[in-house]
This record gives C-alpha cells, structure tokens and sequence, in this order.
C-alpha cells in the first residue's frame, strides 16, 4: 500500500481517476467502501497489479533448490543447486513491458496477468497461499484511503522512489504525505467511533476480546455484562460483535430492528451445512428466506398438520415407556440413562415425519446400513455443529489452508446429501408407483414437498428440500430432548414438585385405565408450569442463533454499525435477580403469578427468527414428560443431588447425562406390559 500510494502521488492523474471510479460506484449511498465492492472497481485493481509489477512484495523470489538434476533452458542444472528467480527484472523487463518504468495501470486492461511475465506471488507449489487474503487488505486499504482524504505531496518534489534493504523491498525513506478529509466523508469518518457501547479492557490484537471468554459461555458473558453494562460492544477475533442482556435492549433489537438484525452472519457452518447460507436457518432475510419460512409454516409446521402427525408421537413415547419398562420389569428401581432413551425417541419421531422411517429402537436386517450411516451422521452433526469454529474469528486460517474443520465439514455435508437425496428419490420412487393408491394417507414431510415440487419445481428444487430436511432433523431433536432431561433433572431435586405434577396428572386421568394423550395437556396447568419453569432456568439455546446487522442502526442509544454481530443473552436475561426473585430456584409456582413476561423470557427466541417448531416442541415435550410421571416413580442415582453444571454443544446439554432410578407404578404395570 505504501509503494501503491507514492505512486499514485506522483501521478495525481491516476489519483484522481481512481477517486472518481469509487465515488460513481458507491453514488448517494453514503457509506464507507466494503469488500464486496472490489470486484466493482476494475481500474483500482489495475493500480494495485501496475504497483505489484513495479515494486513486487519480494524483487527475489523465496530461493528454491533442485531436490535432483535437471535441465533448464537447455543447460544441465546438478542436485542442490539454489534457485533464485528474479522477479523484479522480469516484471521490469523493456522487451517485456512498454516502457516498464512508467506507472500505467492502463495497461492492464490490454493484458491478463501474463503469466510467468508477471510473478509478485511467486509461482508453482511454492506460490504464496496468502495471495487472495493479501489482495483483499491491499484493496480494501488504498481504497478506503482514497475515499476519504484528499492526498497530496509534502512538498514539490516527487515522492522519492529508491529502494530499501529488508525481506520485503521496503522504501527507502518512508512515505511522508499530506492529507485531509473530503469533505462528503467528514460526518461518517466523525462516527466511526462515536458513540459505540462500552468494551471491556484489554481488547488484544487480533484476538480481540476472545481470551476473556471461559466456559460455560453465557455465565462468563453474564459477568461481562453485569461488570460493564447490559449492552456491550465486543471482538471475537476479526468480528465486531454486540451482546446485549437486559429485556429492553432485547426487546429494542427484535422490534425496532427486528428487520435490520433478521439476517445472519456468515459463519462456516452456514457455508458448508447450510448449502451456502441458503437454508431457512442459515439464508438471510430477504424474499428467499421469507419463502422457506412460509412453506415451513403453512405446508411443515401449521397446527393442521402437526396435528396429522400425532399418531407417529404417540408412537414414539409408547416405544419409550416400554423401553424404560423392559429395563425395571422386575418391579424393583433400576438406573435408566435418560439422554440417550430421550434423544433416540426425538429422532425416530423427527424421521419418521419427514420420511416414515425410524432408526432407533429394533432391527432391521434391510435397515443396518442405513441405520448406522445415519447414526454416524446424526452424532457428527452435533459434534461440529455444537463447537466454535476458529475460522469464524480469523478466516485468514480459511484462506491458507491451516482450519481443518473447514474439511471435516464438507466431507460430513456430502454425506448428509447423500443420505437425504437417497431418501427423496426412494420417496419419489413410491409415488410413481402407488398412483393408485389414495395420496392423503400418512404422508410425510417428503411426500409433501415432493407434490409442491410436481407444480412448481424451480421453487422445490432438491437441494431445497434436502436443505428443510436437514434443518428439521438439526433442530427438532436435540432441542427438546435436552428440555425433557433438565426438567426430569430438576425434579428428581425437587421430589415434591415431582410428586404435586404427578397428582395433577392422576386426578386429571382419574379411574379411566389409560396412557395420558395429547388433548390431555392443556387441562395439566401445572405440568406447563414446570415445562415453562425448565425453559426459564435451562432454554434450550442459552445465546441465540446469532444475527448480524445488514445496516447501521442504535441500541440503547448507542450507535451499532452495519455488520456486526447480535448476541442476545437469554439464559442471562431468564436468570436475572432483578426480573426473577430467587431465580436459582425451581419455582414452577411462579407462573400462577406472572405470563410470559415478554422479553423476560422467550426460550424460543423472537421477531421474524423465531423458532417455527416452537408448537411442535411443547407438544412433545409435554407428552413425554406427562407419560414419564404418570407411568414411573422417580428417584436420584444417589444420595447427592443430581448435577445440573451445563456442558457445552449447540443445545447446552447437561455436562454428566441424567441417570436416574425409576419403578413402574403398581397402577401403571398392567398397561406397560402390554405396549
């Protein structure tokens, strides 16, 4: 830059130029150049190509030495002879270049890059891997600095050109140059700065404020925010980012700026899981994504037809209960391990809607292969979805090859397509072959989507309903498994609670020998309350999906810039002394006395994000939990208290799965033995 910018001052013609191809690109905007305009400015990349030519990073390329003879030219070139090519005499060659030692990024538009003319980079295998990342620096910088000031020479005399001596050609003498703010720039260079939210101290080079962050996370930003305030400005790395923990900061960005923050950032996962940030979690907001959440909520999630997938929860919760009978049969307490019984039960129910199939739970001979791909992607799923991804912070380690979860992604992503593309066509095979059999019965998520694909296939592509595939098996599992294993832990440390939710559920069934049903839950006040309770004290996302602003906007009355990232801590804001007396505590009760609250609480997220399946997840949650009371007595592993220390992972699980001790009811026993 400093090379590019001496002789962009000594050539104030070209200045000027490249000013007026800046200002016709951004127009009326009235913003600051980013790097998506680069590839709009084809004369700013001849100047910096022009700059590389004449003052390449390395005049000698980085030496090489030959591992075996060779010839080169015609000459014989002996084992263990240094290589050095000098690049700087190629690219300032006369019988090469036009009058090589005039600045003409003009040029450029009559050549390509020339090849072997043209090296600044080196070449071959040991060609710089930082090309691409130092080519956005370069021109995002001079850019920018050519935006915003008016440059001139410190004095008459051209800005001296001699070289210095270093590994990278430095000049001589530094460039020393005089500038002052255009006067269009002055009102957005004053903001730059200007009434941000506080940061915490020290902010370190590069990693920002990354070496504060300890686990679990929300409990170390929780005492982030109660130390500096409950809207802070933080750097993860390379990333600007606003976590905010109090209800009305909360309520301020998912009302007021509910549209400003509805998209989301570009995080590697959303890349290589998301098929390019194209999916309804990942796509930001804007006509695509307004379309998948439609489909989602008329055609997926509607209550007609989670309502038509009722028998297959029914199902899946009496495969449970005879699962956890089978283990105390005997009549006697025995030690169930709850998360994995759990997490099966919501995956064959999740499956099973989108494509009738389930995976857990019996053996199938035609099934194994399929079923043990399926585990081993389900189990990677959550291991890489769960964790932070460095590359997110530093996409410098992206470019040059150094993150090697950028590999394991691709290869979990092709697959999940696999699989989810060999469940489409066996599903599409059917359909061609039952034309006579009547198409309203039992069908699946699949079946569904593949019918709107028959009338409106640019719209219904594969790739979308692979993506919804995914999204519903990530999202639709994990999440209320996780609830249903916190609140049967934190009963098992309340026994009376237990036992008061048990008594609602017996006085509710009364002498009428059955399973609890569905249409039971909402005459079961008291059970919501403990669901509702588990959310406040264990939501299922303790930070929500992150979101990132597409423009400049204020929280708080504190300015936020365009492109930074929306933490909002909900575990934090759920579990706050000033909204919730004694909020350690498990007090279902509480919500005799209170609604929702707002923006005190909302597990399920809020705004245009919110989370579609929330209805979904609260039937199954409350089934399950109800039919796991009613059916079992409960009791801890031990004396001690179950431990609730949160782990980490994309759902925060409990850190040491729940393993509990249960017994079938006597009045329970005769109905289980025969699921």
């Amino acid at each position: 830059m400093e090379w590019a910018l001496s002789l962009l001052l000594n050539n104030p013609d070209i200045f000027e130029k490249a000013y007026s191809e800046i200002e016709k690109h951004i127009g009326a905007q009235n913003r600051l150049i980013e790097e998506s305009d680069l590839n709009e400015l084809p004369y700013l990349n001849n100047i910096i190509k022009e700059t590389l030519r004449m003052c390449p990073p390395n005049h000698l390329l980085l030496p090489h030495e030959s591992s075996q003879e060779c010839t080169v030219g015609g000459f014989r070139i002996p084992r263990g002879t240094m290589l050095l090519v000098n690049a700087w005499a190629i690219q300032n060659d006369p019988e090469l270049w036009h009058e090589p030692n005039k600045f003409k990024p003009e040029r450029w538009g009559d050549m390509d890059d020339a090849r072997f003319s043209f090296i600044p980079f080196g070449f071959g295998r040991r060609g710089c891997p930082g090309e691409g990342l130092a080519m956005r620096v370069v021109g995002l910088g001079l850019a920018s600095l050519i935006q915003c000031f008016e440059w001139e020479r410190e004095g008459e005399e051209m800005v001296d050109m001699t070289e210095g001596i270093g590994v990278t050609t430095p000049k001589a003498l530094p460039l020393i140059a005089k500038c002052r703010q255009r006067r269009a720039m002055v009102n957005l260079l004053s903001q730059l700065y200007k009434n941000l939210p506080p940061s915490p101290s020290p902010a370190l080079p590069i990693l920002g404020h990354l070496h504060l962050l300890k686990k679990p996370l929300p409990r170390t930003l929780s005492a982030l925010s109660k130390a500096h305030g409950p809207i802070l400005s933080l750097r993860f790395g390379s990333r600007p980012v606003l976590l905010v923990s109090s209800p009305s900061a909360a309520e301020e960005c998912f009302t007021k700026n509910d549209v400003v923050f509805a998209n989301r950032p570009k995080l590697l996962a959303g890349k290589h899981l998301g098929y390019n940030y194209t999916t309804l979690v990942w796509a930001s907001y804007g006509q695509h994504w307004r379309n998948l959440r439609r489909l989602v909520s008329t055609e997926i999630l509607s209550a007609n037809k989670i309502q038509m997938f009722t028998t297959i929860r029914v199902d899946e919760v009496r495969w449970l209960l005879d699962r956890v009978y089978r283990n105390c049969s005997d009549g006697d307490f025995a030690a169930v391990e709850m998360k994995t019984v759990l997490f099966e039960m919501t995956l064959n129910n999740i499956m099973r809607m989108i494509a009738g199939k389930r995976y857990y739970g019996q053996k199938m001979a035609d099934l194994e292969d399929e079923t043990r791909k399926f585990k081993e992607m389900v189990t990677e799923t959550f291991e890489l979805s769960g964790g932070a991804n460095i590359g997110d912070f530093f996409p410098v380690l992206n470019w040059v090859g150094l993150n090697g979860l950028v590999k394991r992604l691709k290869v979990l992503q092709q697959k999940r397509d696999k699989f989810m593309q060999d469940l489409i066509e066996e599903h599409r095979k059917e359909k061609k072959s039952e034309n006579s059999r009547d198409q309203q019965t039992s069908k699946t998520m699949t079946d569904v989507l593949l019918s709107l694909q028959e009338n409106e296939p640019e719209h219904y592509t594969d790739e979308i309903i692979r993506g919804l595939m995914q999204v519903m098996l990530t999202t639709g599992s994990d999440t209320s498994a996780g609830t249903i294993e916190w609140a049967l832990s934190l009963l098992l440390n309340n026994p009376d609670t237990l036992k008061k939710a048990y008594m609602e559920i017996k006085s509710r069934i009364g002498e009428q020998n059955r399973l609890l049903e569905e249409s039971d839950l909402n005459e079961l006040p008291y059970l919501h309350k403990i669901i509702k309770e588990t959310l406040r004290m264990c939501p299922p996302t303790r930070l929500n999906a992150p979101r990132e602003s597409s423009e400049e906007c204020t929280v708080g009355g504190f300015r936020i810039p365009r492109g930074t990232m929306l933490l909002v801590n909900i575990w934090a804001i759920q579990n706050d002394s000033d909204l919730w007396p004694e909020p350690t505590k498990f007090k279902p009760e509480r919500w005799g006395e209170r609604d929702d609250d707002g923006f005190s609480f909302f597990p399920f997220g809020f705004g245009r994000r919110r989370c579609p399946g929330e209805g979904l997840a609260m039937r199954v949650i409350g089934l399950v939990l109800g039919s796991l009371i009613q059916c079992f007595e409960w009791e801890r592993d031990g004396e001690e208290m179950v431990d609730m220390t949160e782990g980490s992972g994309l759902t925060a699980p409990k850190a040491q799965p729940l393993v509990a001790k249960c017994r079938p009811r006597r009045a329970m026993v005769n109905l289980l033995s025969q699921l």
